[in-house]
């Protein structure tokens, strides 16, 4: 018996806040190969000198220098570290294009999807490390940058007050920063890998979904929470210019349906949950491939528990 109750269909459109992870193919950097390689090389060159330099590897008259050569090479991990980001993200979006097109020349539907994303057409399964990656490299990021820069404000002479009062901000950002890392290790031990498993790859718009969600490990007595299957359009905005110019990534609800979980509700981690939706005919399938505005569904998944709460989204292909 499936501990869902009837589904409540929203056809309304609304935003998403608070979403930060980009779902579809796209570069993450939004640059081609060779501008991504420049613009990342500007990066791995200054940081690359600066870290020799403060290693004393490469020869610079201490005179000239007006911080000690160990801030000189945390600056120029602070440059390194973005530079070679930017290099990877290039990288990766280049094998994915290279990918896409040896996908493309298959034939069928499972065939057409996977030519959008490479899907594993039995399940999608979360990787629960992946925000505790990003995470980490913002902590550390944020710790080399302030431990230069912390130098420079707090123990250099003249430096005014309200720089030292910016650079608190900072030194605090920091610290969240290890806060939210280790909240994340500590949700990414006790839930372990859940998945969402797929009775047809790829689901049909009119058709209906049944889907199999493996729940997380270490689930005690739910309390409440909810299970909605979700259509979503996602796109970037540019806001500001020049300097003060950056990207923000938008999502937005096209259409969902939700199916509540009563208060006490056992759920046990040993058991799959069977979930199904009523597709509608009159929205759009998926399309994670494209250029401008991306369009996908996803099955998201709530749970009120005691301590830390349980709440994840899976991609699910659903396409025209």
């Amino acid at each position: 018996m499936s501990p869902f109750g009837p589904e409540k269909v929203t056809p309304i459109s609304r935003r998403l806040p608070q979403r930060q992870v980009r779902r579809g193919c796209g570069g993450a950097t939004g640059l081609s190969t060779v501008g991504g390689f420049l613009f990342g090389a500007v990066f791995v060159g200054a940081g690359t000198w600066m870290l020799l330099a403060g290693l004393k590897i490469v020869p610079i008259d201490a005179r000239k220098l007006h911080v000690p050569f160990w801030v000189l090479a945390l600056l120029g991990g602070v440059f390194l570290l973005p530079g070679l980001w930017v290099w990877t993200a290039t990288l990766k979006a280049r094998l994915e294009a290279r990918k896409k097109r040896q996908r493309a020349l298959a034939h069928g539907d499972g065939a057409r999807a996977q030519a959008d994303y490479p899907w594993d057409p039995a399940r999608w399964e979360i990787d629960r490390w992946a925000s505790s990656r990003r995470l980490g490299f913002g902590a550390v990021f944020m710790t080399v940058f302030m431990t230069a820069v912390g130098y420079i404000v707090y123990f250099e002479r003249g430096t005014p007050g309200v720089v030292k009062v910016f650079a608190s901000i900072f030194v605090l950002a920091a610290i969240w920063c290890w806060v939210l890392l280790f909240r994340e290790l500590w949700r990414a031990w006790k839930f372990g890998v859940t998945a969402v498993a797929y009775e047809r790859f790829p689901m049909k718009l009119g058709e209906v979904a049944r889907l199999r969600w493996v729940p997380p490990r270490r689930l005690l007595m739910v309390q409440s929470g909810q299970v909605t299957l979700r259509c979503v359009r996602e796109w970037t905005e540019v806001v500001g210019r020049g300097k003060n110019r950056t990207v923000k990534i938008c999502h937005e609800s096209a259409w969902e349906s939700v199916r509540e979980i009563d208060a006490g509700t056992p759920i046990r981690a040993t058991d799959d949950i069977e979930v199904s939706f009523a597709l509608p005919a009159d929205q759009p399938g998926t399309c994670l491939s494209a250029a401008q505005t991306v369009t996908f569904w996803e099955l998201e998944v709530k749970l009120a528990l005691p301590g830390l709460d349980f709440c994840e989204s899976y991609l699910v292909p659903v396409y025209a």
